[in-house]
């Protein structure tokens, strides 16, 4: 209760754990949590959901590493590069978090969903970020946005390639950054996966609209 503690390779699901976490958190209702996990992640969604969880319900502050990795290669893999990377001394805590994974090999291709686990099947790395939001629905479609923006000191420049499903009329939009950050406005009928290019193809996003809670349901299943 007074001490802070650092939990490393624990899953945070056992029950009595949880339940003696949440006794804490009650008596001592600490702000910022006083507690530390390194917790893996396979999707932006879960990510936020362990996030909130893991603050409001048992006073832990979470440091994230993905668990995709390479082909080959342990399911644990990014969690060894954060351990090396909090060994490392004179390196600032606060970018910790912040240790890329190497993105993931191309799957094979859907061909109902082409960009499908083709662009890293991340919407963040490397000091970018991919968003999207709805803007207004009609009918069964949905008008909606897509932005690339920089995480970093570094803005983006130069063109950003939006990769969007084969059945519009323009399935690859290349659009030229401005004040740092890039933007695309479409309407689809259906939800599909978009990939991003960017700082000269070194950088490869991914996000998956079938699964963006902002979105319409009923749109999302189509």
């Amino acid at each position: 209760m007074t001490h802070p503690v650092v939990f490393v390779g624990f899953s945070m699901t056992d029950p009595d754990f949880a339940n003696l976490m949440r006794e804490v958190t009650a008596r001592l209702r600490s702000s910022p949590p006083a507690h530390y996990a390194l917790l893996g992640y396979s999707t932006i969604e879960e990510r936020e959901a362990y996030a909130l969880r893991m603050t409001d319900k048992f006073g832990v502050r979470p440091v994230f590493y993905s668990l995709k990795v390479a082909p080959g290669e342990d399911r644990y893999a990014n969690l060894m590069l954060l351990l090396d990377a909090l060994a490392e001394k004179d390196r600032p805590v606060r970018k910790l978090a912040t240790v890329e994974p190497p993105a993931s090999a191309p799957g094979p291709v859907d061909p109902n969903d082409p960009n499908k686990r083709q662009f890293g099947e991340q919407a963040e790395r490397n000091g970018r970020r991919l968003t999207a939001r709805p803007l207004k629905q009609a009918g069964d479609w949905v008008r909606f946005e897509l932005v690339v923006k920089a995480t970093d000191e570094r803005p983006i420049r130069g063109r950003v390639e939006f990769h969007l499903h084969p059945t519009f009329d323009e399935p690859v939009v290349r659009v030229t950054a401005d004040n740092g950050s890039a933007s695309f406005v479409g309407m689809s009928y259906g939800a599909f996966t978009v990939g991003v290019a960017l700082d000269g193809g070194e950088t490869r996003l991914e996000l998956d609209l079938a699964f963006h809670p902002d979105f319409p349901v009923g749109w999302r299943q189509r």
